[in-house]
Protein backbone atom coordinates (compact mmCIF):
# COMPACT_ATOMS: atom_id res chain seq x y z
CA UNK A 1 0.00 0.00 0.00
CA UNK A 2 2.92 2.31 -0.62
CA UNK A 3 1.84 5.87 -1.31
CA UNK A 4 -1.66 5.37 0.06
CA UNK A 5 -3.06 6.86 3.24
CA UNK A 6 -4.52 4.45 5.75
CA UNK A 7 -7.14 5.34 8.37
CA UNK A 8 -7.83 3.04 11.28
CA UNK A 9 -11.46 3.43 12.27
CA UNK A 10 -13.27 1.91 15.21
CA UNK A 11 -16.98 1.50 15.62
CA UNK A 12 -18.75 0.78 18.89
CA UNK A 13 -20.87 -2.34 18.45
CA UNK A 14 -21.89 -3.03 22.07
CA UNK A 15 -22.05 -1.30 25.42
CA UNK A 16 -21.84 -2.54 28.99
CA UNK A 17 -23.92 -5.60 29.77
CA UNK A 18 -24.38 -6.61 26.14
CA UNK A 19 -23.13 -9.92 24.77
CA UNK A 20 -20.89 -9.91 21.67
CA UNK A 21 -19.84 -12.85 19.51
CA UNK A 22 -18.75 -13.71 15.98
CA UNK A 23 -20.09 -16.79 14.18
CA UNK A 24 -18.43 -17.66 10.86
CA UNK A 25 -17.58 -13.99 10.39
CA UNK A 26 -20.99 -12.58 11.33
CA UNK A 27 -21.34 -10.22 14.30
CA UNK A 28 -24.00 -11.02 16.91
CA UNK A 29 -25.00 -8.67 19.72
CA UNK A 30 -27.24 -10.10 22.43
CA UNK A 31 -27.74 -13.17 20.25
CA UNK A 32 -29.08 -11.21 17.27
CA UNK A 33 -27.18 -11.00 13.99
CA UNK A 34 -26.11 -7.44 13.15
CA UNK A 35 -26.80 -6.34 9.58
CA UNK A 36 -23.46 -5.10 8.19
CA UNK A 37 -24.07 -4.29 4.50
CA UNK A 38 -20.75 -2.42 4.33
CA UNK A 39 -18.73 -5.62 4.98
CA UNK A 40 -17.84 -6.84 1.50
CA UNK A 41 -15.46 -9.73 2.18
CA UNK A 42 -16.50 -12.98 3.82
CA UNK A 43 -14.69 -14.10 6.96
CA UNK A 44 -14.60 -17.28 9.01
CA UNK A 45 -14.07 -15.59 12.37
CA UNK A 46 -15.51 -17.30 15.42
CA UNK A 47 -15.43 -15.70 18.86
CA UNK A 48 -17.29 -17.15 21.83
CA UNK A 49 -19.88 -14.87 23.46
CA UNK A 50 -18.43 -12.31 25.84
CA UNK A 51 -20.27 -9.81 28.02
CA UNK A 52 -19.06 -6.21 27.95
CA UNK A 53 -17.95 -5.16 31.43
CA UNK A 54 -19.51 -2.17 33.25
CA UNK A 55 -17.95 1.11 32.13
CA UNK A 56 -16.62 -0.42 28.88
CA UNK A 57 -17.63 -0.63 25.23
CA UNK A 58 -16.78 -3.21 22.56
CA UNK A 59 -15.22 -1.81 19.41
CA UNK A 60 -14.54 -3.41 16.05
CA UNK A 61 -11.73 -2.06 13.90
CA UNK A 62 -11.98 -1.08 10.27
CA UNK A 63 -9.22 -0.16 7.88
CA UNK A 64 -10.15 2.48 5.33
CA UNK A 65 -7.83 2.91 2.37
CA UNK A 66 -8.17 6.49 1.16
CA UNK A 67 -6.86 5.96 -2.38
CA UNK A 68 -8.60 4.26 -4.08
CA UNK A 69 -11.74 4.67 -2.02
CA UNK A 70 -12.73 1.43 -0.39
CA UNK A 71 -13.31 0.10 3.09
CA UNK A 72 -12.35 -3.28 4.49
CA UNK A 73 -13.25 -4.65 7.87
CA UNK A 74 -10.08 -5.46 9.81
CA UNK A 75 -11.29 -8.99 10.44
CA UNK A 76 -11.08 -9.68 6.69
CA UNK A 77 -7.34 -9.00 6.37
Amino acid sequence: MAGQKIMLLKRVVATEGQSVEFREGSLFVDGKKVNEPYVSAKSDWNLAPATVKPGHVYVVGTIAVCLPRRTLSARHL
